[in-house]
């Protein structure tokens, strides 16, 4: 109830409102608020909800971006509504907090966090801090993991952050809630991912017990997702068109003029000096002056409450303190830096043909709407040209590209253009393929187990090995054989070493690429285990990864929102050693990626060539349990050397490499 009446004393745009889902409600406003003062805005009420902190904090995950991030807007909005300046603390999470044995994904190597953090540096952070916030980037890692964002969330006047969908944001996200909720402190996450958001389309499910599930302690579940792509697709075509115009036209997401304005690097001592002097007020920076009725002023309000470590310019950064922007810029080479951070698994180094600043992305996304949009229906099942299809999602998954962006050009294109089969086809995949995965991990904590698989499919996987003695039989691999390409199959291991020197593995191939682990595995593992396989390669490899367009097409390996093969209750099977091409499409594919092919070159500044990709370990015998594969026959050789059948099986973008 005091969410609502909160969030309608902001008269938020429609489109804005419906992606805003309430983690922490407000604490009730006392009936004598009204009288003892007035916010920024002159609204009656301020004076009581300033007095609960100094700050509002944005918390930023998945949207790195300024332009269309409704939550930044929501955060900007209740900035100037309590009074008080907007602190913006980036953090880039490590891998430590999502341990699972034997496997744990990978969530911080130095290619995810080179990329992110040209993102940080070269869009959303400049942008954030020259539109008045204060903004501050940690990095963590071994040593590095003082929590200051849970003691920064204790005592903010209210806190916003992402819509996570997926680990390790929805540990990052159910942790600031506790933490919000034992200080009643408002806590809100905003979904900047989606065309449609599936928050008011889906019913909320009460928390389970405790001592059900102590670890979904914090996160939220819903009812309502629809079991097939299709379905979610058809159910909000009606309404997409109205939040793409909202965004794009109507400027519903974006932030207002802030208030209380903050000055760059707000949070250092000046050189030379033990404190801070308060900055010189201007018609920008008045309302961090004025005093509060306890005669102190939001700046000094705003200096107690950070962490005393944040002012000593002697205190390491960004592991012990965070970076300002300016010392953020100062990294001219982040993928040099990120392959020295000792919190990042530098042996998956940086990708050289992919920068993640906003200008890298919106210059690839622009060459595809000039050059690959027309023939993309045509052309896009040809892993021999990477370039025939867009290559963003990366850059969508981040949030660094916008979707409302892609969706208005898509049918601008359409409209004008002529190009309506490529057009079509391209919708096809972003919409209902890649919004179909988000609404499944927005509804199902446990968006990537064996829980979420069909019945028929889990009969068939399951002990599908065993022999009369129970014992697991058949071909199957050690993951160690399977992360480093030495199974015996040579197109599969092309596959593989594709992604771990590229970071990308074109849609086409990764469903083969994936369908032919889980037949190999279920010799071997129980399901569960096999899908956790595919996640554990897939995140530690793909620049794409830890998202739900990933995770949607590794379930669907499995069975998940697929039909039975063959009316008999089987996981269709997809070898990799019958796929179109052999191990030398995947190297005319590298040399066309990497040589830019395109003849688009999508770095800003000078890229330096990681180290050495991880060794192959080609010795079979090394992890227990390899298995003879069966022997390759004339037709396997045929179909190496050519095989120019079209794939029609829209499946394809669930891995997130939308075209």
């Amino acid at each position: 109830m005091e969410d609502k009446l909160l969030l309608d004393s902001l008269n938020l745009p429609g489109c804005l409102r419906d992606r805003i889902l309430c983690r922490v409600s407000p604490p009730p406003v006392p009936r004598n608020a009204g009288a003892m003062g007035t916010n920024a805005s002159g609204d009656p009420g301020g004076g009581s909800e300033r007095r609960a902190g100094s700050f509002v904090l944005y918390l930023p995950t998945v949207v790195l971006r300024k332009r269309h991030n409704p939550g930044f807007a929501l955060a900007c909005r209740l900035s100037n509504h309590y009074g008080v300046p907007l602190l913006v603390l980036a953090t880039v999470l490590d891998d430590k907090h999502l341990g699972r044995t034997p496997l744990s994904p990978v969530a911080m190597t130095s290619r995810r966090l080179a990329f992110t953090l040209e993102a940080l540096r070269e869009s959303c952070c400049p942008d954030w801090e020259s539109h008045g916030a204060g903004v501050a980037v940690r990095v963590h890692g071994e040593g590095c993991r003082t929590p200051h964002h849970l003691s920064l969330a204790h005592v903010a006047a209210a806190v916003v952050g992402d819509e996570p969908f997926v680990e390790p944001y929805r540990t990052y996200v159910r942790r600031v809630a506790k933490t919000c909720r034992a200080a009643s402190v408002p806590f809100w996450t905003v979904d900047g991912s989606t065309s449609v958001p599936p928050n008011p389309r889906l019913a909320r499910k009460p928390p389970p017990p405790a001592a059900a599930s102590a670890v979904m302690d914090g996160d939220v579940a819903f009812s309502g997702a629809p079991s097939k792509a299709w379905r979610w697709e058809k159910a909000t075509d009606s309404v997409r068109l109205y939040h793409v115009t909202g965004a794009h036209r109507d400027k519903a997401l974006e932030a207002p003029d802030l208030e209380c304005r903050l000055p760059p690097d707000f949070f250092l001592d000046k050189p030379a000096e033990n404190t801070a002097e308060e900055p010189a007020a201007d018609s920008q920076t008045h309302a961090l002056h004025t005093e509060h009725s306890d005669g102190e002023s939001c700046w000094h309000r705003l200096r107690r409450a950070i962490p005393p470590k944040w002012t000593d310019r002697q205190t390491p950064a960004p592991g012990q303190r965070p970076w300002t922007v300016s010392e953020l810029r100062e990294i001219t080479d982040c993928k040099a830096w990120a392959l020295e951070w000792g919190g990042a698994d530098a042996s998956v180094p940086p990708c050289k043909q992919t920068h993640g600043s906003g200008a890298a992305a919106r210059k690839r996304w622009r060459s595809f709407l000039v050059s690959g949009l027309k023939d993309y229906a045509k052309k896009r099942n040809g892993i021999a040209n990477p370039h025939a299809v867009s290559r963003v999602s990366c850059y969508l998954n981040l949030g660094i590209l916008s979707i409302f962006d892609v969706l208005h050009d898509v049918w601008e294109a359409r409209a004008t253009r002529g190009f309506a089969t490529g057009c079509n086809k391209f919708l096809e995949e972003v919409v209902k393929w890649r919004e179909g995965s988000y609404v499944h991990a927005f509804a199902h904590p446990n968006y990537h187990s064996e829980e979420v698989l069909p019945a028929w499919a889990l009969k068939d996987l399951s002990g599908a090995g065993a022999n009369a003695s129970g014992k697991p039989s058949g071909s199957w691999y050690g993951y160690e054989q399977l992360e480093s390409a030495a199974s015996r199959d040579e197109t599969w291991n092309a596959m593989q070493e594709y992604l771990i020197e590229t970071g990308e593995l074109h849609n086409n191939a990764r469903m083969t690429w994936g369908k032919t682990v889980v037949h190999w595995q279920k010799e071997g593992f129980a399901p569960g285990e096999v899908v956790w396989q595919l996640c554990c390669l897939n995140d530690r490899f793909a620049l794409d990864g830890l998202s739900p367009p990933s995770y949607g097409g590794i379930l669907w390996c499995f069975g998940w929102q697929d039909k039975p093969a063959g009316g008999n209750q089987k996981v269709s099977e997809k070898w990799a050693h019958r796929y179109r091409t052999g191990p030398s499409g995947f190297r005319r594919a590298r040399e066309a990626l990497l040589c830019g092919g395109s003849g688009v070159v999508d770095s800003v500044g000078v890229d330096r060539p990681g180290p050495s990709p991880i060794a192959r370990k080609r010795s079979y015998g090394e992890v227990s349990g390899a298995q003879s594969p069966r022997k390759k026959t004339s037709r396997d050789a045929t179909n190496e050397r050519s095989e120019k059948t079209s794939s029609k099986n829209s499946i394809l973008s669930y891995f997130g490499q939308i075209g």
